[in-house]
């Protein structure tokens, strides 16, 4: 008997150390320009870093309205745009690689008003029979469409 019960116990903290350091070992770095003029568009790359998690993850973002996603890269995820949310999925994330690039681009409608907007994104994973997120702050300055500058405006010295 105690010696299931001590089985037991070196199952429970093998799978809680092995949660842990999948938490520690998947970051996330998040490149978007902070700034864009009404009508434009902008990359958003993701770069995730798993070292040898391979398990379910998914990313997401909630665009305001005037807001659209495309697809650019995705690195084995199902990507998906829907009622103003980025997706990409993994089922299984891909064991062969360690870092994983994925990239959209989002357009923003030329009547937006000149604002900043919150748009943090979120990444989720389950790992071992536990789930870890990352949340991603983000935010965008819409600047007003009559704000570009065009070759005319600058100066000639």
């Amino acid at each position: 008997m105690m010696q299931k019960l001590a089985m037991f116990v070196v199952i429970i903290l093998t799978s809680a150390i092995t949660a842990n350091i999948y938490a520690q070992e998947v970051k996330i770095d998040f490149k978007a320009e902070s700034e864009i003029i009404a009508g434009d568009s902008l990359l958003v790359t993701l770069k995730i870093y798993k070292k040898d998690f391979n398990g379910f993850a998914e990313f997401k973002q909630r665009l305001p309205e005037g807001y659209l996603a495309y697809e650019r890269k995705s690195e084995d995820a199902n990507f998906n745009f829907t009622s103003g949310v980025v997706c990409f999925t993994w089922y299984r994330m891909p064991a062969t690689n360690d870092t994983l690039i994925v990239s959209y681009k989002i357009l923003v409608s030329q009547n937006l008003k000149e604002q900043a907007y919150q748009i943090p994104a979120y990444f989720s994973y389950q790992a071992v029979n536990r789930r870890g997120e990352i949340v991603i702050p983000y935010t965008l300055n819409v600047l007003d469409k009559n704000r570009r500058v065009s070759n005319t405006d600058i100066p000639k010295f």
